[in-house]
C-alpha cells in the first residue's frame, strides 16, 4: 500500500489506525477522524509530520522507521493529548525537545 485509502477518512468513530510496514509516502485522508487515539504508521516511506491539525485526541503517534528529517513545533503543538511520538529509526538531524503540559 503506497497511500492511506480515502475510504478510512469516513471511519468517523476509529480510534486506532495501524498502517506499519507498508509503502506510504505522505500522511493523508485521515482529518476526518476526529476520535482517532492512535496512529501507528512504523516502517513505511514517510518523509514529512503532517496533516495532523484535526487529529487534536491523538495520545500515541508511531512514525519510527520512515524518512522524516525533521519534525517541526507547528506539526505537533495542537495534540493537546499527545502522551508518545514514537521516532527511532529516521534521518533526524537536531531535534528539539518538545515539552508537553
Amino acid at each position: 500500500m503506497t497511500t492511506i485509502p480515502e475510504e478510512i477518512n469516513q471511519l468517523f468513530n476509529l480510534q486506532c489506525l495501524n498502517l506499519n510496514n507498508n509503502k506510504i509516502r505522505k500522511i493523508v485522508n485521515i482529518n476526518n477522524l476526529v476520535n482517532l487515539q492512535r496512529l501507528e504508521l512504523r516502517s513505511n516511506k514517510i518523509e514529512k509530520m503532517e496533516n495532523l491539525n484535526y487529529n487534536k485526541n491523538l495520545v500515541l503517534i508511531t512514525l519510527s522507521c520512515n524518512l522524516i528529517t525533521e519534525i517541526k513545533e507547528e506539526d505537533i503543538s495542537l495534540m493537546e493529548n499527545l502522551e508518545e511520538l514514537g521516532l527511532f529509526g529516521n534521518y533526524l538531524g537536531i531535534l528539539r525537545v518538545f515539552y508537553f503540559a
